[in-house]
């Protein structure tokens, strides 16, 4: 399941399709339910889910419910029990995991994942191109809300020969590298 306030994040995530990019500002959160019923039959579609996208209320009250991070994920079971949950939904090894052993109907070996910091790091190397798909509004609200992921998304766009899941993570080793070095150099200096 995916909250429809995830759906900005989702068009240019390593989900997306190449054929066809959607402007992530077109999927606005606050929207009457009717258009957000509309958006998630279309993030449905684009991305050809087999799952259920679920639409909560303009309130966000499930989504607070469940927890407050902007990008969880959870698996549920047809009467609505939480079975499993990532806090990150690009968890994939995790979610993979979880889900096989559902549908083999197998008891679950976890009920989360608590992977923080590796899809984080996944995760900044696709924001270059959601803050661009989603305009200067984006690219504002992340600057605002969190500097620490505009400037590693801006490092990660050095490092195109990698694959985008490995991007983040040599821009925080570049970025960590270069603070030590100026450590280093004001020391001796």
């Amino acid at each position: 399941m995916t909250c429809t306030a995830v759906m900005e994040m989702l068009f240019a995530s390593s989900w997306s399709t190449p054929a066809k990019r959607i402007p992530a500002n077109s999927f606005p959160s606050r929207k009457p339910s009717s258009k957000k019923e509309r958006h998630a039959r279309r993030l449905k579609e684009h991305h050809g889910f087999a799952f259920e996208v679920a639409v909560d209320d303009i309130d966000g009250t499930l989504h607070r419910a469940l927890s407050p991070k902007p990008n969880s994920a959870y698996l549920l079971s047809p009467q609505g029990l939480i079975l499993f949950r990532a806090h990150w939904a690009n968890d994939r090894a995790a979610l993979e995991k979880a889900i096989q052993q559902a549908l083999a109907g197998r008891a679950l070996t976890r009920s989360k994942s608590a992977a923080m910091a590796w899809p984080l790091l996944k995760a900044i190397g696709y924001l270059p191109g959601v803050v661009r798909s989603g305009g200067r509004k984006v690219s504002h609200d992340v600057w605002r809300a969190v500097p620490p992921f505009g400037i590693m998304a801006g490092a990660s766009r050095l490092f195109p020969f990698l694959p985008r899941d490995f991007r983040g993570a040599a821009a925080a080793l570049m970025l960590v590298g270069t603070l030590v070095g100026m450590g280093l150099a004001a020391a001796i200096f």
